[in-house]
């Protein structure tokens, strides 16, 4: 058996319809479709779907719907010969006509609706005006097997029916009053039970264990790692988990090199966090994201949330870890809606089945480096470095605290040794030395209430900064060319992945 083809050089572009049924008459598969007017329509925009009414005469009879679908696919044309004397020598030849890179398919329910019918073999049969003028139905044995006739005829006008006065209308025509939508879906629902009584054990623990942790980023679905991730109170380890380190041996990571140097900060300063350790490395987050496991875990909870502690120490039974606590630092003030701007963007999120809004063209770009500095730069100037991984202004705002400095985010972490206010250092140290013995989820070692004051202090700071920094950032902040009620978009594409990836 011999097999021979033909390969054009240019494909012809094709279009595919799964059609639901089989086609015996081309003709009438291309009504139900709409004709070919309502398939190039339907091709030819992105969105859009393709109608199929099995009867189209019937203005009646809902119609399914087939969306796009994307395909990979040739059209062959493979022919038999039957010339060959026996059958071991028959050949086959084979041509390619075309690609397909888009089909129709129809998955959604098809054939539903109203049918315009009435009785035709039972005595109880009535018209409209004899049941308004109250005349009994008596009740026969052809009720049993009752016979139905269409019409269709009589409820739809044959003739235009706002000419004459509504005389086209059928006054004697059974009323018929069909719904706008037969139903909002039109495609199979899947239904999950949600009460914990329909799952598993492993999956009842696991719901509750999910339950019973903290509410911080419920509305984000847990990312899959494999360092160890604690909450306040759990047992430290004291070595990374052994499937981590075979991972991070198979994998051809160039950062390997920094381990030593990584390892040898750890060795400094048992606890840091991500954004500090960029700064003192002078790297990016993704330098480090695959290495620092490898050295330290997490903690998600507690005095010490966010930051990587060395592996076998427990901050939480050593008092002299209190200068590398966490605070949780959030600008409340409404005097630097002007100066501040918050981590994300109001148009990245989405309401579900719109689009975003474009932005206004009168909105005027604003540089990051332009809000920290204090210095005006033009929205076209490029930075250097457009996502500011490595810029150590930015960095270093990100990691300390100190007079005159805005942060560049309204919420942010910093480590208590890292807040360069004397006021705040008073209060971190005014318990050297006799510090309790618990260490507390709130406020770590330090005295109760300490947190709270200390963010007091800071928002006062950042107040103070501002009114010393206003006319200096008035450029910045309020545009001459804008109203005072119209908005000033920041260009925050830097800050955004900058801090997402240090958190």
């Amino acid at each position: 058996m011999t097999t021979s083809g033909v390969c054009p050089k240019e494909l012809e572009q094709l279009y595919m319809i799964e059609y639901p049924g089989f086609v015996k008459n081309d003709d009438k598969a291309l009504t139900t479709l709409g004709g070919l007017e309502s398939i190039e329509r339907a091709f030819g925009l992105p969105n859009a779907r393709m109608e199929l009414k099995f009867r189209p005469k019937d203005p009646l009879a809902h119609a399914t719907y087939g969306d796009s679908v994307p395909k990979k696919c040739l059209v062959l044309r493979i022919r038999k010969s039957k010339k060959s004397p026996t059958p071991e020598s028959k050949g086959f030849s084979f041509e390619i006509l075309g690609k397909i890179q888009t089909a129709f398919r129809f998955e959604t329910l098809a054939e539903f609706q109203w049918l315009p019918m009435q009785r035709t073999n039972q005595s109880d049969t009535l018209k409209a005006n004899e049941l308004l003028s109250g005349v009994k139905i008596n009740r026969t044995k052809e009720s049993l097997n009752p016979e139905y006739v269409s019409i269709l005829d009589e409820v739809l006008p044959t003739t235009s029916p706002f000419g004459d006065r509504l005389k086209n209308f059928n006054s004697e025509a059974p009323l018929l009053v069909l719904p706008a939508l037969f139903s909002r879906f039109d495609t199979p629902r899947e239904i999950h039970q949600p009460h914990p009584k329909f799952r598993s054990k492993e999956m009842r623990a696991e719901f509750e264990r999910q339950q019973s942790m903290s509410i911080i980023g419920k509305t984000r679905k847990k990312r899959s790692t494999m360092s160890y991730l604690l909450n306040f109170g759990d047992k430290v380890p004291h070595k990374p988990p052994e499937k981590l380190v075979e991972e991070r041996e198979s994998m051809s990571l160039p950062e390997k090199t920094m381990i030593p140097i990584l390892k040898g900060c750890f060795e400094r300063q048992k606890v840091w966090s991500k954004a500090a350790l960029c700064l003192e490395l002078n790297c990016a987050p993704i330098d480090i994201k695959y290495i620092i496991p490898l050295l330290a875990f997490h903690y998600l909870t507690g005095p010490f949330r966010t930051l990587w502690v060395k592996y076998g120490y427990d901050p939480h039974k050593d008092s002299s870890s209190k200068i590398l606590q966490a605070l949780d630092f959030r600008l409340r003030s409404p005097t630097l809606e002007n100066q501040e701007y918050s981590k994300r963007s109001t148009n990245q999120y989405q309401i579900p089945l719109r689009k975003n809004p474009e932005k206004s063209k009168n909105n005027q770009q604003v540089d990051l480096k332009t809000v920290i500095s204090g210095a005006t730069q033009s929205a076209e100037d490029e930075l250097d470095d457009p996502l500011a991984i490595k810029n150590m202004t930015i960095l270093e705002a990100m990691c300390k605290f100190r007079y005159n400095i805005i942060p560049p985010a309204r919420q942010l972490i910093y480590q208590l040794k890292d807040i360069e206010i004397d006021e705040v250092q008073a209060i971190i140290h005014g318990n050297d030395g006799r510090e309790s013995t618990d260490c507390t989820e709130r406020d770590g070692w330090l005295q109760p209430g300490s947190i709270d004051r200390i963010r007091k202090i800071m928002n006062k700071t950042i107040a103070n900064s501002f009114g010393s920094t206003s006319s200096r950032q008035e450029d910045v902040s309020i545009s001459p060319q804008l109203g005072a009620s119209e908005s000033i978009e920041v260009d925050q594409t830097d800050t955004n992945l900058l801090y997402e990836a240090l958190m």
